[in-house]
């Protein structure tokens, strides 16, 4: 596959923190890119980097083959770089068309052209099965309708390196099966994603390659169906080695998407995820697991 983007030596520092050191990665047409690791790996910041939030110290972006510089997030949509944030960046008084057309609306005399405005959106929404309602309200959708609609600006804006910064953190478990789905169809149509998550279930599911970070610094690059993921986790969430893994079995329920989880010998830390009954936040119950290594 055709090679789309790549960060070369990328070096990011907060006063003595070093949130990035040395960090590269490729995109390539059509692929999703899973960036993975604990809070403070420094995920989230290399991706406002390429989304032109933060400045680099040093390295370099490459996109489509040429070395560009980013001074906002303007910079990186005029090169086709879109990203949806955790925290949507919505108009909450406005309608789901407004918001998609924000700052590009099609004009009529100099006024908005409300009727060609919705029929964009909703074309655009028939075209990648992202069902909206173009004349809701936004603050009354509810939270996955709202993610569509940040999905849509991004595509409106003809993004063509999509941003996912810890997409399924505030959506039901239902929703978290659509927005999967979602990304599946946007990389078919030649989109390629980057997913920044912590959830190893949904990675699994969706992404072609993962990258694992811990403290600042790539662990590894692998192809999901890589037999040696396992270690390869196992360093990114445990990356001095020192830390006794024991491996528990669930003991009750289905709720839960995976039959074991490893943990280290803190109980702390957790290689994979575990989805309370709500979809939302990571737990670890040791009452409900079995120690079985």
């Amino acid at each position: 596959m055709e090679t789309i983007l790549e960060m070369k030596n990328i070096v990011k520092t907060y006063g003595k923190l070093l949130a990035n050191d040395n960090i590269n990665i490729d995109l390539k047409k059509g692929e999703i890119l899973a960036i993975c690791g604990e809070n403070g790996a420094g995920k989230s910041t290399l991706m406002k980097i390429l989304y032109g939030l933060e400045k680099p110290d040093s390295g370099e972006i490459i996109i489509n083959g040429k070395s560009v510089k980013f001074n906002s997030p303007s910079d990186a949509m005029k090169l086709h770089i879109g990203m949806v944030q955790q925290h949507f960046m919505l108009f909450g008084p406005m309608t789901v068309t407004e918001n998609i057309v924000y700052n590009n609306e099609i004009a009529k005399y100099g006024f908005f052209d409300k009727a060609n405005n919705i029929k964009k959106v909703q074309e655009l929404s028939n075209k990648y099965g992202l069902n909206v309602d173009p004349n809701a309200i936004v603050k009354d959708c509810p939270v996955g309708t709202q993610q569509r609609v940040e999905i849509l600006k991004t595509l409106y804006q003809d993004a063509d390196i999509i941003i996912f910064d810890e997409p399924s953190a505030v959506l039901t478990p239902n929703e978290v099966d659509e927005l999967l789905e979602t990304m599946k169809r946007l990389a078919a149509s030649g989109k390629s994603l980057i997913i920044i998550t912590h959830k190893l279930n949904e990675v699994m599911n969706v992404a072609d390659r993962i990258v694992v970070m811990r403290a600042g610094k790539l662990i590894n690059t692998v192809n999901k169906n890589n037999p040696e993921n396992g270690q390869i986790f196992r360093r990114g969430y445990n990356y001095n080695g020192t830390a006794k893994i024991t491996t528990y079995q669930r003991t009750y329920g289905k709720e839960n998407p995976y039959e074991t989880i490893e943990v280290d010998s803190c109980g702390a830390e957790y290689i994979g995820t575990i989805v309370g009954p709500a979809g939302r936040a990571p737990v670890f119950n040791f009452g409900h697991y079995k120690e079985i290594q």
